[in-house]
């Protein structure tokens, strides 16, 4: 890990500066990652492996009607509902992700981000700059291969293992403690309508 003395104000803060370019696997396992983010690990991949079987199980249902010559209509919706079973997690999902990350990197580059106490410094080169305050990040969620930092209930900074070695971390998710940030999804609470 690499320690960085960042000059603000005539204080030396010690900073954490990660630079990455993202990947479009890294970008669909923080997708992945926050569509799962409800459930426990167990519950999430019993679902992964029950999905496909409904599905399978579906075509079949539709082959054995189709062979007895029931309504055609009910025939093609349950088809349809078997196939969608079948590749919705593995298939399509990871498509359309993989669809949103082309759309939304626009230029690509390089990402650094410089996290110190008083917080969070994103700059993408050429393209622009950030500073986020730490009472901006709602809440995050660290999987297995990437690091959520919330910002709002349906956007979020992702850190993946590639970048986020496990001291660094450690670190971040400790800074993120001390700063009060849960370790959950951000739930915010329902406005009333004026």
């Amino acid at each position: 890990m690499r320690i960085v003395p960042v000059v603000r104000r005539r204080t030396i803060i010690l900073a954490m500066r990660i630079t990455f370019t993202p990947t479009i696997e890294e970008f669909v396992a923080a997708q992945r990652a926050h569509a799962w983010r409800k459930y426990k690990a167990r519950t999430a991949s019993l679902q992964r492996v029950l999905q496909p079987v409904l599905g399978i199980t579906l075509l079949v249902f539709a082959l054995l009607m189709y062979r007895d010559g029931a309504n055609s209509a009910l025939i093609l919706i349950e088809a349809m509902c078997g196939v969608y079973f079948l590749l919705a997690v593995n298939v399509i999902a990871p498509f359309l992700y993989r669809r949103h990350f082309r759309r939304t990197r626009g230029l690509g580059g390089e990402i650094i981000l410089t996290v110190t106490d008083d917080s969070l410094t994103l700059d993408c080169p050429g393209r622009s700059a950030g500073t986020l305050e730490w009472r901006a990040i709602l809440g995050v969620l660290d999987r297995s291969g990437v690091t959520l930092l919330y910002l709002s209930p349906g956007s979020f900074l992702y850190l993946s293992r590639r970048v986020l070695d496990d001291e660094r971390r450690t670190e971040l998710l400790a800074m993120c403690k001390s700063k009060g940030i849960p370790f959950t999804y951000p739930n915010l609470p329902k406005q009333k309508r004026a």
